[in-house]
């Protein structure tokens, strides 16, 4: 009887061991900036919208599903605007073409953008880039981007979720990709910074 018992104990730990190793973190990125020369924060309200789904590091099993939420407190829907709502491209690794398998899901105060069950899946070693036509309210720095529990959700930060299966079950905020100009200051701050520190090395050693 204690055998037995072991042997169960022993299966079970195996089994949660094999559970608890299953891995998958997703981050999304929301690039305004890319492809849309000009954009201004605080006056464009349409353009294209880049979205970057990527593993992190730790994350091993593959992305079956995924959607992205777009509430239409802050996006027009009407297809009154320049662009309406159209997926441009869709991409795993900047070359295999996933847009025929994705589709549009229609709530009340919101779409999500979301795959067919064809979805090829994302391998741990790969992104998927998607590109969307969009028609905003509001330019991004005064839209309305609805809220998550007891918090406003900030410029082109957008709910989104995924999952190993094709029930997503893990969900996340978008992170807003920062301007190119504040990353070139910050890398230029950075330069400056190494360089101060040589010479003043170089003056103690001399």
């Amino acid at each position: 009887m204690k055998t037995k018992f072991f042997t169960l104990a022993a299966l079970a730990l195996m089994f949660v061991a094999g559970e608890a190793s299953a891995a998958l973190n997703i981050a999304m990125n929301a690039n305004p900036w890319v492809n849309n020369p000009g954009y201004n924060f605080g006056a464009t309200t349409s353009g294209i919208i880049t979205y970057e789904l990527k593993h992190l590091p730790g994350s091993t099993d593959p992305m079956a599903s995924f959607w992205i939420r777009f509430n239409k407190s802050a996006f027009d829907f009407s297809g009154a605007n320049v662009n309406g709502f159209s997926i441009v491209s869709a991409l795993i690794d900047g070359s295999t073409d996933v847009s025929s398998h994705l589709k549009w899901t229609n709530g009340v105060v919101y779409k999500n953008l979301t795959m067919n069950p064809t979805f090829p899946g994302l391998a741990s070693s790969s992104s998927l880039v998607i590109q969307v036509a969009y028609d905003l309210f509001a330019p991004a720095s005064t839209a309305n981007w609805g809220t998550y529990g007891p918090s406003s959700m900030g410029p082109w930060q957008q709910r989104f979720g995924y999952g190993a299966t094709l029930s997503p079950v893990q969900q996340g905020n978008t992170a807003l990709t920062p301007e190119p100009g504040t990353m070139i200051l910050l890398g230029s701050g950075l330069l400056g910074m190494g360089l101060a520190r040589r010479l003043r090395e170089r003056r103690q050693k001399i």
